[in-house]
């Protein structure tokens, strides 16, 4: 499902009916459209993604994605090649913090 959100990303922000779409992307993985309408008027987990997002805007300065935070330290520059992200991913490893 995630990677049909992702494929569907323009759709959603631009077509001016994202419930349709999610709804669409809940049906084709089998979701019922009663169990669709219980999971977005789900009041606790909705705030559990808003507290979240809160956290990693406020504390963590993410503002977009890709963002990768890798031992404390933020990417933030848009894609990041694998070699780079290795890298990233390596020193925190040696440095005991994976």
């Amino acid at each position: 499902m995630l990677g049909d959100i992702y494929q569907s990303q323009t759709e959603i922000e631009q077509g001016g009916q994202p419930q349709a779409v999610l709804q669409r992307i809940a049906a084709k993985a089998g979701l019922s459209q009663e169990r669709f309408d219980a999971c977005i008027h789900d009041s606790a987990a909705l705030n559990r993604i808003n507290n979240r997002w809160e956290k990693y805007v406020n504390e963590d300065k993410i503002t977009g994605t890709p963002t990768f935070v890798i031992n404390g330290k933020v990417y933030d520059s848009g894609e990041m090649p694998l070699a780079e992200l290795d890298r990233a991913i390596g020193e925190a490893e040696a440095a005991g913090k994976p």
